[in-house]
């Protein structure tokens, strides 16, 4: 589409990828799987982040986020994986189901939060949220600093426009994930010349709301798990 900016999203488990043929068919960025939690690196990833490069692919790394983790942690885990290679887009800490169920809403969104904070911090500019309307709802809720966050939102459909949260709804999506057969592939909301304004902004750390907590940024402790919080 002419208003929309084509690509796609790789981990190891989408090894090998022909980035040239990718390419060749419109699909101009690649988002890559570095890490998840505070253990896990992608073993593939540095190869699809040089295989990409080569072929002038635009990249960009995300972190899957596991709640039962302090998020500051899993950030700087994170940003020492991936502190050493070059990359076009925002990072992205994804936010699923999948290991990350049982936790009540506002724990979970405290560390994600902890999480986004130091991510922004570590790489300069403000991370994007890649979610789905029912994942974001079953685990965070709704909380107000959501839409200071781009959002990546994935929805399977034939429709013209994702469902989104909630918390999007007055800002709208950034990314949308609109299919994930032969590859997870994805549409960035503009023509190639807003993609590459989006690619260069950056941001600052988002204010806390009144009556929110206060995230404290820790030094990377594989064994540390909690976060201290002070009320405002």
């Amino acid at each position: 589409m002419a208003d929309e900016t084509e690509g796609i999203d790789v981990s190891h488990w989408t090894y090998p990828t022909d980035w040239r043929q990718w390419l060749e068919d419109g699909y101009i960025f690649g988002y890559m799987k570095v890490t998840q939690g505070t253990q896990f690196a992608d073993s593939k990833w540095k190869l699809h982040h040089a295989e990409a490069t080569a072929e002038d692919v635009f990249v960009g790394p995300y972190h899957y986020f596991k709640a039962d983790t302090n998020g500051a942690v899993q950030a700087t885990y994170f940003w020492m994986e991936a502190k050493n290679h070059k990359w076009d887009m925002p990072p992205v800490v994804d936010v699923e189901r999948y290991y990350n169920q049982g936790m009540s809403k506002a724990v979970f969104a405290a560390r994600l939060r902890n999480c986004l904070i130091e991510v922004e911090r570590l790489f300069g500019v403000r991370p994007m949220i890649y979610t789905s309307r029912s994942m974001w709802h079953e685990l965070v809720g709704s909380v107000a600093w959501a839409s200071a966050y781009d959002l990546w939102v994935a929805h399977y459909t034939t429709y013209p426009v994702p469902l989104i949260p909630d918390d999007w709804k007055g800002k709208g999506w950034t990314m949308w994930q609109y299919i994930d057969r032969p590859r997870d592939q994805n549409r960035f909301d503009g023509g190639l010349p807003k993609f590459l304004e989006w690619m260069g902004k950056e941001g600052t750390i988002p204010p806390t709301p009144p009556g929110e907590v206060d995230i404290v940024t820790v030094k990377y402790d594989p064994n540390q798990v909690e976060v201290v919080l002070e009320e405002t």
